[in-house]
């Protein structure tokens, strides 16, 4: 899905949780020519039309950490432009799909919240970033800790669910969330 759309979605869920939304009048609009997507790029078929990726920045120093398996990589950003070309260029989202992102904003609303999330959720996540001050960004189906415990130690109380409904309906991806709550 578009940025345009995720963050539609963010502002129907600031809504919903009572929280003030970031204006999209007050975000950069970026844009990514070139971009091929995966169905060009899984069927080698280079007569479909180049796309592009918009995504959308604030004037803000957040501080973002990807956590893989066992390391910790420091980076500046949740957008990460290392990824923006290509069929690649949907990977400006939080640089892809890794188990867990903690994103520290000096200017947020003081909150702490946990984004639970398969690629689809890595969109939306830049604005959620943008609004707390303290955003854990869990993909689930990497993320090898138990949830409960995870939010107990970081004091986390609230947690958002943004995933594919047909991808998170499978059992496949079912189990993955089950999975997540180990007790």
């Amino acid at each position: 899905w578009t940025a345009l759309a995720a963050y539609y979605a963010y502002t129907d869920f600031t809504k919903a949780a009572g929280i003030d939304a970031i204006p999209l009048s007050d975000m950069k609009e970026n844009k990514i020519d070139g971009f091929t997507g995966s169905l060009q790029n899984d069927t080698g078929v280079d007569t479909l039309a180049d796309d592009y990726v918009t995504y959308y920045t604030v004037d803000n120093d957040i501080e973002a950490t990807q956590y893989d398996e066992d390391a910790e990589n420091p980076v500046d950003t949740m957008l990460i432009h290392d990824y923006a070309e290509g069929v690649n260029a949907y990977g400006v989202f939080l640089g892809g799909d890794n188990p867990l992102m903690v994103a520290k904003n000096e200017k947020g609303n003081g909150q702490k919240i946990a984004v639970i999330k398969e690629s689809y959720g890595n969109a939306c996540a830049p604005c959620i970033g943008y609004t707390y001050s303290e955003t854990h960004i869990i993909d689930f189906r990497y993320f090898n800790c138990d949830l409960k415990q995870y939010l107990k130690d970081n004091d986390i109380n609230q947690v958002i669910f943004i995933n594919n409904s047909m991808a998170s309906a499978t059992g496949a991806r079912c189990d993955e969330l089950a999975a997540l709550v180990k007790s």
